[in-house]
């Protein structure tokens, strides 16, 4: 009886260790050869709406919290990456890496990128209730 005490003890933080494990969900990846029309559509309106997200930027609100997609060169093609925004400098975005990458293996989440606006394909705005932007996310989610 002592003896399966101890095995209930040894597996009860085993299995709440494992059902943690099984309920974190990897980060969404996809891999897109060739953007169709509505992901074009998507970037090309999250850039023409950009000045909207600088404004806001600069205007400081408390709560809200800012982020970009921007785009890496790996040896395998572009990577995009979401970027939490922490100011503009010019035609630069500066900030650290919200996410994990793929195929750029030396860079991590948290590390403070600069990223070229040219590069910037959507954006989000938020501040727990309310997100703006996210335009590139809501055609993937289809």
């Amino acid at each position: 009886m002592k003896r399966r005490l101890q095995w209930l003890w040894l597996l009860i933080p085993l299995s709440g260790c494992l059902l943690v494990f099984l309920m974190r969900r990897p980060p969404t990846v996809r891999r897109i050869n060739t953007p169709d029309a509505a992901l074009l559509s998507a970037i090309s309106a999250a850039r023409e709406r950009l000045p909207e997200f600088d404004r806001q930027m600069q205007a400081h609100q408390p709560g809200y919290r800012f982020a970009i997609k921007g785009k890496f060169t790996s040896a395998l093609g572009p990577e995009y990456l979401w970027v939490r925004a922490d100011g503009v400098d010019g035609n630069f975005y500066n900030g650290r890496v919200d996410q994990t990458a793929i195929s750029l293996p030396n860079l991590h989440k948290g590390d403070v990128v600069r990223i070229d606006r040219k590069d910037v394909v959507d954006w989000m705005i938020g501040n727990g209730a309310d997100v703006q932007g996210g335009f590139t996310e809501k055609v993937l989610a289809k």
